[in-house]
């Protein structure tokens, strides 16, 4: 992988992608929301949109500086990892598994934020982890 230089980032056009699944996931959860029948899995499924709603808002309009000197994170990068993760989570009919597996997907949104190309790196791999699990 190439290492990022001085004014290598991630643009609003790269993060799109990631930011759209992050939105599209707070309102399948609205079905499961609908159908839960504790107030722990209520409570547990909201949890999950909150921090989706987060992710999705800090990364509206943003531009992120890569750390120089760190793996090179591109948009093809980002739309493999959401391509793959919808691909997965589309499937998923149990809630439980289906929160644990956006759990990571927010884990990796978390990790693009920093634009630190490793810790994106180390998501990436939790979250190709994960999904091969629910796959």
């Amino acid at each position: 992988m190439d290492l990022a230089q001085p004014d290598d980032k991630l643009d609003e056009h790269a993060l799109a992608p990631l930011r759209g699944l992050l939105n599209d996931q707070i309102s399948a959860l609205n079905d499961d929301l609908e159908k839960a029948s504790t107030q722990k899995d209520i409570d547990a499924i909201q949890a999950v949109q909150n921090g989706l709603a987060a992710k999705a808002t800090a990364l509206t309009g943003l531009s992120i500086q890569l750390k120089t000197g760190e793996a090179k994170i591109t948009a093809e990068h980002i739309q493999s990892a959401v391509d793959a993760a919808e691909e997965v989570i589309n499937k998923v009919k149990a809630v439980k598994a289906k929160l644990a597996l956006l759990g990571a997907v927010i884990d990796f949104a978390a990790a693009v934020l920093t634009g630190h190309g490793q810790a994106v790196v180390g998501a990436a791999v939790k979250l190709k982890n994960a999904l091969s699990k629910g796959d």
